[in-house]
C-alpha cells in the first residue's frame, strides 16, 4: 500500500502547471520576436548572413523551450510513478503422518504410544483399548501433536499374547477407523497357561468389598449384581475387580470374609446367591467371623424385638398353637439365631393380666415351647435354645387398656452375654 505522504499533492500539482504556462508563454513571445527582428532584418538590407543568424537563434530559442518543458515536466511537485505492492508467499505446513504403537503383554494389558493430532482421536483409541482390555489394563502414552495428521498414518504392533487372543487385533480394526492403516505386525502369540480365578468380597456392618480378576466381564457383572441384591447397590464396592485374559472361571472360587454383627445373616445369604450367579465357583465363606460382643449381642435382641412388634407371633386364642400367618416371622427369627452360632437364647413367653395367674403362667411356657420346637424345625441348633414362660409377672404395658394387654401378649428372645 503507498504510503499517503508520497501521493501529489493537488495544490502544488495546480501551481506546477501555472509555472509551465507563464513560462511556455514567455518562450511563445521571444519566438515571436525573433521572427519579427528577422523579417525586418531581411527586409532592409537582404543580407543572407543575417537570415542565416536569425534561423540559429531560433533554434536556440526553440531548444532552450524544449529543455524547459523537459524541466516542468520532472519537477518536484508533479506526478511521481507508484511502486506495485510487493506480495510474499507463505510457504504450506508439512504435516507428518501419524505413527501409533500398540505394545501387548502376556498378562492381558497394552501401552499405547505415539503421536496424534488431536483430543479426539486420542480419547478414541482409549476408549476402544479400555473396552478390550479392562480400564486397568491399559496405559496411555499417546501425545497430541497439531503437526501430525491422520492420513498416511501407521498403526504398528508389538509385544507377546496368550494364542487365540482376539483383543489386539481388535484394537487394530478399531484405530483404522480413524483412517490409519495397519503397518508394522511384530506379536508373538504364545501358548499362555489360565489360571483358575480367586475372588473375595470382604464384608462389613453395611458394605461389601468385591476384589480379583476374572478373564470377562460378564462374570464381574454378575458378581456386583449379586452383592447389590443382598446388601444394596450403594453398599458394594467393586473396584478392585478388573479383566485378566489370563484367567479362567474353571476351577475358580470366592472367599467370603470379613465380620459381620451377630444376627446378620447376608454373609450366608451373599454365598449362598454366588453359588447361583457363578455356576461352578466353590463359595468358602469359612473365614467369614461374627461380632458376639455383648455390644453386638444388645443390637441382635432389639432388632428382633422390633421385628416381633411389626410382625407378632400369633397364636390361636387361649392355646399355644402357632398360627400359619406367623411362618415369616420365625424364618426370620430362626436366620438371625443361626447368625449368632454358639450363643445360647432364651425363648421367653408372655401373656397378659386377664384370666388366672397360673393359668397365665403355664399358656406362657406352653406357648415359649411351641416356638422353640419351631425353631428346631428351621435349623437352629437344638442345644442352643431354652424355654421359659414368665406368665403375666413381666408386662411391658398397661394391662388396663387393649392396646396394653396386646403389647404384653409376646414372645421375646434373650441372648446370653448382652448388655444390659
Amino acid at each position: 500500500m503507498t504510503d499517503k505522504q508520497d501521493l501529489p499533492d493537488p495544490i502544488e500539482d495546480e501551481a506546477a502547471e501555472q509555472t509551465l504556462a507563464e513560462e511556455i508563454a514567455v518562450a511563445d513571445q521571444v519566438a515571436a520576436e525573433a521572427a519579427a527582428a528577422l523579417a525586418k532584418k531581411d527586409d532592409d538590407d537582404g543580407d543572407r548572413g543575417s537570415v542565416v543568424a536569425g534561423w540559429a537563434f531560433l533554434g536556440l530559442i526553440f531548444g532552450i523551450f524544449l529543455a524547459l518543458v523537459f524541466w516542468a515536466y520532472n519537477f518536484d511537485g508533479g506526478v511521481e510513478s507508484v511502486a506495485a505492492p510487493v506480495t510474499t508467499e507463505v510457504p504450506a505446513v508439512q504435516l507428518t503422518p501419524s505413527s501409533v504403537l500398540f505394545t501387548a503383554s502376556e498378562e492381558g494389558s497394552v501401552i499405547l504410544s505415539g503421536a496424534v493430532p488431536d483430543e479426539g482421536a486420542r480419547r478414541q483409541l482409549v476408549e476402544a483399548a479400555t473396552s478390550l482390555f479392562g480400564s486397568g489394563n491399559v496405559t496411555d502414552d499417546l501425545v497430541v501433536d497439531s503437526a501430525v495428521t491422520l492420513a498416511g498414518g501407521t498403526i504398528n504392533t508389538v509385544g507377546t499374547v496368550p494364542n487365540g487372543d482376539q483383543n489386539i487385533g481388535s484394537l487394530v480394526r478399531s484405530a483404522k477407523q480413524l483412517g490409519l492403516s495397519e503397518g508394522n505386525l511384530d506379536v508373538v502369540f504364545s501358548e499362555l497357561v489360565l489360571t483358575p480365578v480367586q475372588a473375595t468380597a470382604n464384608l462389613a456392618t453395611n458394605s461389601v468389598s468385591l476384589s480379583g480378576a476374572f478373564p470377562e466381564q460378564g462374570a464381574i457383572d454378575a458378581l456386583i449384581a449379586t452383592a447389590s441384591d443382598v446388601f444394596g447397590v450403594d453398599n458394594v464396592d467393586a473396584a478392585g475387580l478388573f479383566i485378566d485374559s489370563s484367567t479362567t472361571m474353571q476351577g475358580a472360587s470366592l472367599l467370603v470374609t470379613g465380620v459381620l454383627d451377630a444376627g446378620d445373616s447376608r454373609g450366608e445369604q451373599l454365598a449362598s446367591a454366588l453359588g447361583g450367579s457363578l455356576p461352578g465357583t466353590t463359595i468358602d465363606s469359612s473365614g467369614l467371623a461374627v461380632d458376639t460382643s455383648p455390644e453386638a449381642l444388645s443390637r441382635l435382641e432389639a432388632k428382633l424385638r422390633v421385628a416381633v412388634e411389626l410382625n407378632p407371633i400369633l397364636f390361636t386364642s387361649g392355646s399355644a398353637e402357632i398360627d400359619d400367618l406367623s411362618s415369616a416371622i420365625l424364618e426370620q427369627v430362626a436366620n438371625a439365631v443361626k447368625a449368632a452360632p454358639g450363643i445360647p437364647v432364651e425363648v421367653v413367653g408372655h401373656t397378659d393380666a386377664q384370666g388366672a395367674e397360673d393359668l397365665n403362667q403355664q399358656l406362657s411356657e406352653s406357648r415359649a415351647t411351641a416356638v422353640v420346637d419351631r425353631l428346631i424345625e428351621l435349623g437352629v441348633d437344638p442345644v442352643r435354645l431354652t424355654a421359659r414362660g414368665a406368665g403375666e409377672s413381666e408386662p411391658i404395658a398397661d394391662n388396663g387398656t387393649e392396646e396394653g394387654r396386646a403389647a404384653n401378649r409376646r414372645i421375646a428372645f434373650e441372648f446370653a452375654g448382652a448388655a444390659g
